[in-house]
């Protein structure tokens, strides 16, 4: 996987939330774990091809679209 592409959806997901990206996110940060500087949520990213059908699901519930 292409490092600009995770880095890009870390960016996205903490804009979201009205954040920024954690600079070396993770184990190597100096700032915290988390993939952005949120200061009250820890935010963790992952990238996949396929996102998990959960994610599906509760949005459908949040929408009042799922059963």
């Amino acid at each position: 996987m292409n490092r600009n592409t995770w880095k890009q959806g870390e960016r996205r997901i903490a804009k979201l939330f009205g954040t920024t990206r954690t600079p070396h996110s993770g184990m190597s940060s100096r700032h915290t774990m988390s993939d952005t500087l949120h200061k009250e949520f820890f935010i963790e990213i992952k990238h996949n091809k396929k996102p998990p059908g959960e994610i599906f699901y509760l949005f459908a519930k949040r929408q009042g679209i799922a059963d």
